[in-house]
């Protein structure tokens, strides 16, 4: 079965530079691209979340509060709801 997303999770992560935002992630993000994986990040700081942003590293769409609802997603999408936990809304097929 191939990889389809990939959740980063940042809830232990305090801060980072755009060193290894461009170092690191940058290169996670360019493959997973080019191999069709989405890569999702919960549970980022507002420092972690500016400077990944501030590098084009990602968008706001792949951010969520925590782990739970960034899984959540991928379920969704993998079921074909196409919703997130954070929006509040629902799928039938999920629950």
């Amino acid at each position: 079965v191939p990889t389809e997303y990939v959740v980063m999770d940042f809830t232990s992560v305090t801060a980072m530079d755009a060193t290894a935002a461009r170092s690191a992630f940058l290169i996670l993000q360019k493959y997973c691209s080019n191999h069709a994986i989405t890569v999702v990040y919960a549970g980022a700081s507002t420092q972690i979340r500016n400077v990944l942003l501030k590098n084009e590293i990602t968008g706001d769409e792949s951010f969520y509060s925590s782990t739970e609802s960034a899984l959540e997603f991928c379920e969704n999408q993998l079921l074909g709801c196409g919703t997130s936990f954070d929006t509040a809304s629902t799928c039938q097929h999920c629950w």
